[in-house]
């Protein structure tokens, strides 16, 4: 595994800049750039996760979002998160770690089946179509009976890849968008 390192200059100086702002300004520039910064990986995540779900539905690509916390902002601290995941997109951390073999299988009361003094009655197509309706185990739009052994999933990192890949181009975003912004917040403040 190769390893990488970082150098990033002039922090010490735009630190006191920053100490030297009244709080607003120092928030919403901070902000910005946090946003520009997570821009960039939010579309890392969209190109990295295009690339691995060839068969998803677009709702995971959907459900990639930037969210801020606005009472931090209320603290003097910021925090934002990109989320993948949403209630139609439930699977994300699925489709990132993968999963194990499972066992998948309906509620007893949904089960399709009966016993009969003669033992288990075998079904014709019409009442299987009933029985689907009524809820048993349908995937990929088949009928496979009351339960199924999953084999499991390999783990497609998209947002670990977005972080390892995108990670130096989301500072470098951050840092151009405090380089076009604060001497503009300056100048409206009269610094």
């Amino acid at each position: 595994m190769a390893s990488s390192s970082v150098t990033i200059s002039g922090l010490k100086e735009l630190d006191e800049l920053l100490k030297n702002l009244p709080a607003k300004i120092e928030g919403n520039v901070m902000r910005g750039a946090l946003r520009a910064g997570q821009k960039v990986m939010l579309d890392g995540a969209k190109q990295n996760l295009a690339s691995i779900t060839k068969q998803d539905t677009g709702l995971l690509e959907k459900s990639l979002r930037i969210s801020f916390s606005r009472k931090s902002q209320k603290y003097g601290w910021l925090r934002s998160h990109l989320i993948a995941g949403s209630e139609e997109a439930y699977y994300a951390h699925m489709v990132e770690f993968g999963t194990v073999a499972h066992y998948i299988s309906i509620k007893k009361s949904a089960r399709p089946g009966r016993m009969t003094r003669k033992g288990e009655k075998k079904y014709g197509i019409s009442t299987i179509n009933k029985m689907v309706k009524r809820g048993s185990l349908v995937i990929g739009g088949n009928f496979v009976g009351q339960s199924v052994v999953h084999p499991g999933s390999k783990p497609k990192p998209f947002m670990r890849r977005t972080f390892d890949s995108y990670n130096i181009p989301a500072i470098n975003a951050s840092v151009d968008y405090i380089r076009k912004r604060l001497p503009k917040e300056l100048k409206k403040a009269g610094l």
